[in-house]
């Protein structure tokens, strides 16, 4: 009875084994059919365990194989992440650069920020994101087609308007200093400019900057006007006091002339009665009536003590208060100089603006004029920026400018002067220098920009700039000197760009 069940057991277990390695069989075929095109290694690892289970009965002489397939789908997987990562960073790229394009419908541009929403939200297959992007580039490409040339000139031209509106606008907000709400709005708004955003929200951003801006500024003017109300209220004050002060200060000068010369006669008096008195009976009545005269000086004195104590705490309050308004009025002169400084700055690049150049040009040249001394200016341009920023994006763009302004102050001598230009222009004004060691200095520039690690998606990006300098010369003038140098940088973009030529 045993044996039978035995039998009965070790036939169910036998079975149940087949039936197992016909399902793991038919799994393998399977895995191998969808995986033999996307990972050769992976296939013939799932092939060689699928030859085993035809060749072997023992499927458990098959676990290092299984093993060794484990850890490769966990390879697999590890690798298979990385490019889903590096597959929705592109596809970021992609939209980002789509939605840049100017003369595209605003729904198209709808379109992409939804995909992107979508590739955000979990469970959302990437490959659904790409169908849809190439969709949406098709529709693009087909719009971009049917349009004439002249109107895609006149887009290009209003993107640089929108661009140089943004510039503007970011300088405009980094020269203010408001404080409460209006200027973290503004702040936050210049945040937004920095992304380069579409015309629509550009024009929305600006008209509310310029509505933050009028508030601010009544603010300021309310604020203004109540700090000088408030500083005429406490000069009239301490006038008040001090003209008190000089009053009760004279008075107790009297006084104290008063009973100094009180005292002198008393004291001649003693002297006298001293002399006339032979007892001190006859001399008693005298000797009381000015012992009543000194006491009553002593009164007296107290008295002017007790005033001149009251006068120093006047004195001291009106002191504090002096104190009080110089601090306030150097925070107030502080938070002017601070504002005055960032009207000379450029917002993106923290070099010095067009403004700030016009007036330290006037001054150096002034000084070239009186004392003749050496002055040079330098012009330094970020080659094919232009097609930089069409090909990357305004955000790649503006790091670029930033990097490359950092390095020409790093690349000069700390008594030159930078300055942004233009769009991708610097000036530096060289005074007092030799011309091979300012051609040494540019020439390293040209050099450590070559060299800089510009990187957007993993790809390198090859940044250059060309200089164009000169001296100033007899009948110069700072006009003649632009044109100068303008036409040196312009040579230099002629003869391949990435280097210095002087005129």
């Amino acid at each position: 009875m045993q044996l039978e069940h035995a039998q009965l057991a070790f036939r169910d277990l036998s079975l149940k084994s087949r039936r197992e390695t016909t399902i793991l069989k038919r799994l393998l075929s399977r895995l191998i059919a969808s995986h033999s095109k996307e990972n050769s290694s992976q296939t013939h690892i799932l092939r060689e365990i699928k030859h085993s289970i035809d060749t072997q009965t023992d499927i458990s002489l098959l676990i290092p194989q299984l093993a060794i397939a484990e850890r490769a789908v966990i390879k697999y997987q590890h690798e298979t992440d990385s490019h889903q990562k590096a597959l929705a960073d592109q596809i970021a790229a992609c939209a980002e650069h789509l939605k840049s394009l100017f003369n595209l419908p605003a729904q198209l541009k709808r379109d992409v920020r939804q995909v992107m929403d979508s590739l955000q939200s979990e469970g959302y297959l990437r490959h659904h994101a790409v169908t849809e992007m190439l969709k949406l580039y098709d529709r693009a490409v087909r719009l971009l087609s049917i349009q004439k040339p002249e109107d895609l000139a006149n887009s290009q031209h209003d993107i640089d308007r929108f661009h140089q509106l943004s510039s503007e606008l970011q300088t405009l907000i980094s020269g203010l200093d408001f404080e409460g709400t209006s200027g973290q709005q503004l702040l936050d708004i210049r945040k937004q400019l920095m992304l380069s955003p579409e015309p629509q929200k550009l024009l929305e951003l600006t008209l509310t900057a310029m509505q933050l801006i009028l508030t601010g500024t009544k603010q300021e003017r309310d604020g203004s006007k109540a700090l000088l109300n408030r500083f005429n209220k406490d000069l009239s004050e301490l006038s008040s006091h001090t003209g008190i002060a000089l009053e009760q200060a004279n008075s107790l000068i009297q006084q104290r002339e008063k009973m100094r010369v009180e005292l002198a006669s008393a004291a001649n008096a003693i002297n006298n009665g001293l002399d006339r008195f032979k007892t001190l009976e006859e001399a008693r009545p005298e000797l009381f009536r000015l012992t009543e005269k000194l006491a009553s000086l002593s009164r007296l004195n107290l008295q002017m003590e007790q005033r001149e104590e009251r006068l120093i705490g006047q004195l001291k309050n009106s002191e504090q208060k002096l104190a009080v308004l110089s601090q306030e009025t150097t925070e107030h002169r502080r938070r002017l100089g601070e504002q005055e400084r960032k009207l000379l700055l450029d917002p993106l690049t923290k070099v010095y603006n067009r403004d700030a150049l016009k007036t330290r040009l006037d001054h150096e040249y002034t000084n070239w004029l009186r004392y003749q001394t050496p002055l040079s200016m330098a012009m330094v341009d970020i080659d094919n920026f232009r097609q930089l920023n069409e090909n990357y994006g305004h955000i790649v763009g503006d790091k670029i400018l930033q990097v490359v302004a950092r390095t020409i102050h790093q690349s000069v001598s700390k008594t030159d002067f930078i300055a942004r230009f233009g769009g991708e222009e610097f000036i530096v004004l060289i005074p007092d220098s030799d011309k091979n060691d300012i051609q040494r200095a540019l020439q390293t520039l040209c050099e450590t920009v070559a060299k800089l690690p510009f990187k957007c998606n993993g790809e390198r990006i090859k940044v250059t700039v060309s200089i164009g300098v000169s001296h100033f010369r007899d009948k110069d003038n700072p006009e003649i000197m632009q044109e100068r140098v303008s036409t040196a940088l312009s040579t230099a973009k002629s003869y391949g760009r990435d280097q210095v030529v002087w005129l």
